[in-house]
């Protein structure tokens, strides 16, 4: 699957090992699911699957990382549409703060 400029992978599909939810689906990347603030799955008529992100990883090696991400969809669908919200203008900022911790009896 293709979104903009970034590929997915479904890498693996099928029933969850655990829980009620009919379908589980595992993305692989080499972008972060950190970059998205969003994933959407639709069924074939335009229906929004509700979905629960169910864990993440990384492994690199030589340089190169993979990502994982894996959703639980809570209808059982014959195609998955995906959508994506992606961040606009992300930026980290550092901001100052002071804290004071005190012992209270």
């Amino acid at each position: 699957m293709v979104v903009g400029e970034d590929a997915f992978e479904i890498n693996s599909l099928g029933k969850p090992n655990w829980g009620d939810d009919p379908i589980q689906v595992e993305l692989k990347s080499s972008v972060s699911y950190k970059d998205f603030k969003g994933f959407h799955f639709y069924d074939s008529e335009g229906n929004k699957v509700e979905s629960n992100r169910l864990g993440s990883g990384s492994m690199g090696i030589f340089g190169k990382r993979t990502y994982t991400v894996s959703f639980n969809l809570k209808k059982k669908v014959d195609k998955i549409v995906l959508a994506v919200d992606e961040w606009s203008d992300l930026e980290f900022v550092k901001i100052p703060f002071d804290f004071t911790i005190r012992a209270g009896l």
